[in-house]
């Protein structure tokens, strides 16, 4: 397209912005008809080799839910060359058969063309939305809470999935997770057992002595013995001297904020996945799909965080106020909820670290004070989780 084709397509009042990237322009603009058209030139002559339009869909207004339709459409120049006249065969540019002949062809006069022109391919193109649908269906699969799977886009053209699992079961199951976008060119996905990756790094090492190895595994435990938790004369005193069932509190408490934290990881790596042009540039389905895993993640940690108020509250709190939390301030943007986010991860791991520390041996207990001061994180890491799931 042309610049007169594209002020034609955006309008005279459109509003336009131009952005350098590496060896391109790209133009971006906006108006009433176009929600938003991208064109991308080469930086050397001008050249277009890529135009983006999101368009409402006038033949529908609205879904059945009440959700207004937008159509994209995305051109992509898969091949241009500039080759010398005498390199081109002359009927390149005559006109095929079936156009100028009064009879109607019998054969297919292309088949027999030795001179035939094979048309480019589709180029493979990872974009973001490819991206958000790999995380919606890891997440649909469970791998998305510190298990160790990866998404690394590659370029433009690479997708790429890598995942160390525990059993060839859990492996099976991410594979079958992942088979609706297995077959996609720009996909790689490169999912192996702790086993096949010692064998791995026991190969490597035996070829190269010096490396280190692949991967390595940390087991850490946490346990919560007899008279050695900071918060154990609290629950002896409230559990009438029950060792046991002080145990099994404690070590109930470390498991609900240990989930908490893996949510409010997972929250962290989903903002932290895209840039924020990534953001702005995907489709509306796309992006609905990516608010939609923000949203349960934030909803998960609210919820472990505030079963874990309810439950210290009988033993700790007993004056304090049993309501749940009040929202927070309303998120309008992506840079919003990008601090929001963070702030809830920094809330997150000072509250994981207390109860940590309160209720188990594995460290001195300095600072594990199930406090007044703790008691309002506690409602404050709520209050950010539900003001996240109501972000705009």
């Amino acid at each position: 397209p042309s610049a007169r084709d594209f002020t034609a397509l955006v309008g005279d009042r459109a509003t336009t912005h131009v952005e350098q990237r590496g060896e391109t322009y790209l133009i971006s603009a906006e108006s009433a008809d176009v929600i938003k058209a991208t064109l991308i030139l080469s930086k050397s002559d001008l050249h277009a080799t890529e135009l983006k339009l999101l368009v409402r869909d006038n033949s529908n207004q609205q879904s059945a839910i009440g959700n207004r339709q937008w159509t994209e459409f995305h051109f992509v120049e898969s091949r241009f060359e500039r080759r010398p006249i005498d390199a081109v065969a002359p009927a390149l540019f005559e006109p095929d058969a079936e156009l100028i002949s009064s009879i109607a062809p019998t054969g297919n006069p292309k088949a027999e063309a030795p001179d035939a022109v094979t048309q480019p391919t589709t180029p493979v193109i990872a974009t973001a939305a490819l991206e958000v649908e790999v995380l919606t269906l890891l997440h649909q699969a469970g791998a998305d809470l510190g298990e160790q799977v990866s998404v690394t886009r590659v370029g433009d053209d690479e997708l790429k999935i890598q995942g160390l699992v525990d059993s060839d079961k859990r492996k099976s199951e991410l594979l079958a997770a992942l088979s609706s976008v297995s077959r996609n060119p720009a996909v790689k996905i490169e999912i192996r057992t702790v086993a096949e990756a010692t064998v791995a790094a026991d190969k490597n090492a035996r070829r190269n002595p010096k490396s280190a190895p692949l991967e390595s595994v940390t087991v850490e435990r946490i346990e919560a013995e007899r008279n050695a938790m900071p918060a154990g004369p609290e629950l002896r005193r409230y559990f009438g001297g029950d060792y046991e069932q002080a145990r099994r509190f404690a070590l109930r408490m470390i498991n609900r904020s240990h989930v908490a934290m893996r949510h409010a990881g997972a929250l962290k790596r989903l903002l932290n996945q895209f840039a924020p042009q990534d953001l702005r540039e995907l489709s509306p389905e796309a992006r609905a799909k990516w608010m939609a895993l923000i949203r349960s993640h934030a909803n998960a940690f609210q919820a472990e965080t505030a079963a874990l108020r309810q439950e210290l509250q009988p033993i700790f709190f007993a004056s304090a106020p049993s309501g749940g939390s009040q929202e927070g301030s309303a998120i309008t943007s992506d840079d919003e909820l990008a601090r929001a986010v963070t702030r809830l991860f920094d809330l997150g791991s000072a509250n994981d670290d207390t109860v940590s520390a309160a209720f188990s041996s594995s460290g001195s207990g300095a600072g594990a004070t199930i406090s007044s001061k703790f008691w309002v994180l506690l409602k404050s890491a709520e209050s950010l989780a539900a003001a996240i799931q109501k972000a705009r």
